[in-house]
């Protein structure tokens, strides 16, 4: 597959849906998730620097080398 075949991930991350709707405060916090997409889970995206340094090592250990 040709590189230019591949979305980029602004594009990828652009028409994700997560499959949950939250019910918010006035003040922005959560109140209540409702499934609103039963045919799938998406959870809503994770931020980089919210994961786990360890966690992050670990993945990149486990992984499979590049096909060149």
């Amino acid at each position: 597959m040709p590189a230019s075949a591949v979305p980029s991930f602004s594009e990828v991350r652009a028409a994700y849906i997560a499959s949950d709707a939250l019910l918010l405060a006035r003040d922005g916090r959560p109140l209540q998730s409702t499934r609103i997409d039963m045919t799938q889970r998406s959870l809503p995206w994770t931020r980089i620097e919210d994961v786990s340094p360890a966690f992050l090592r670990a993945l990149a250990a486990h992984r499979p080398a590049r096909r060149a």
